[in-house]
């Protein structure tokens, strides 16, 4: 009963943690993003009308704070998963450390060619 108590005590805290960090940085992000916006040339504003501006600021503002936290505490749980269960694995057979290494490798070798064609969905979109 303990540990399940400290399990819903320490979600929590990491979810408040991760919340207050997620509102920081979307803080910070608008207020520069509203200060690069306002100090930009009378060009910028001639050849972009209004409407596109505020519908692109409020489509990164709405992206950064309804989605970015839930994936941030997504991929944060998944990756502790996977590296707790590589440690559990390896110190139960330690011949899957080679395996371990390998995966790693291989996983970072994924990341650098799928990055040029997500950025260019990412483009797209």
């Amino acid at each position: 009963m303990g540990s399940s108590i400290a399990f819903m005590v320490f979600t929590f805290l990491r979810s408040l943690v991760f919340t207050y960090l997620i509102l920081d940085a979307t803080t910070n992000m608008h207020n520069k993003m509203a200060l690069k916006v306002l100090r930009s040339k009378i060009e910028f504003f001639d050849s972009n009308p209004i409407g596109r501006i505020t519908s692109r600021f409020s489509k990164d503002m709405l992206m950064l704070d309804q989605i970015f936290l839930g994936i941030t505490i997504f991929v944060t749980q998944g990756i502790l998963r996977a590296i707790t269960v590589a440690i559990t694995v390896c110190f139960v057979n330690p011949l899957l450390i080679v395996i371990c290494i390998f995966g790693v490798i291989y996983m970072v070798w994924i990341m650098k060619t799928g990055k040029p064609s997500m950025s260019d969905t990412q483009k797209l979109d």
